[in-house]
C-alpha cells in the first residue's frame, strides 16, 4: 500500500501547476488523484469479496470501503502540505479540506454501518 501512496505521491510532484490557475490545477489535481487511488484500493479489495456468502461479502465490503477511504484519507493529507507552493494557498486547503471532512464523515457512517451488521442475527 505505501507503495502506490509513494508511486501516487510522485506522480503528483512531476506536475508542475499551471501560473494563470495555479490554485484550481493543483488542487483538482489533489483530489483527482485522491479519488483515482479510493477507486483502485476499493477495486482490488472489492474482488476478494466477490465470492463471500451474502453476510460476509456485506461486512467485506464495508472494510474495503472504510479501507479504501482512509487511502485516500491520507493522500489528501499529504496533499494538503503542498498546497502552500500554490497561487492561493488558502483556497487550495480550503478545498482539500472541504473533500477531507467528506470522508471523515463517510468513514464515521461506514464504521457504524459495519457495527451495526456485525451485531444482527441472521436465521
Amino acid at each position: 500500500m505505501n507503495k502506490i501512496i509513494d508511486n501516487y505521491l510522485d506522480q503528483l510532484n512531476e506536475i508542475v501547476p499551471l501560473v494563470a490557475a495555479g490554485i484550481i490545477f493543483s488542487a483538482a489535481n489533489a483530489l483527482i488523484g485522491a479519488t483515482n487511488l479510493y477507486k483502485k484500493n476499493f477495486t482490488k479489495a472489492a474482488l476478494r469479496c466477490k465470492d463471500l456468502p451474502e453476510r460476509e461479502k456485506a461486512l467485506c465490503m464495508l472494510r474495503a470501503k472504510t479501507s479504501a477511504k482512509n487511502i485516500q484519507l491520507q493522500a489528501l493529507k499529504s496533499n494538503l502540505l503542498k498546497c502552500s507552493k500554490t497561487k492561493n494557498p488558502d483556497k487550495c486547503k480550503e478545498k482539500i479540506a472541504t473533500k477531507m471532512q467528506k470522508i471523515v464523515n463517510d468513514i464515521k457512517f461506514l464504521s457504524k454501518r459495519f457495527q451495526e451488521l456485525k451485531g444482527q442475527k441472521y436465521s
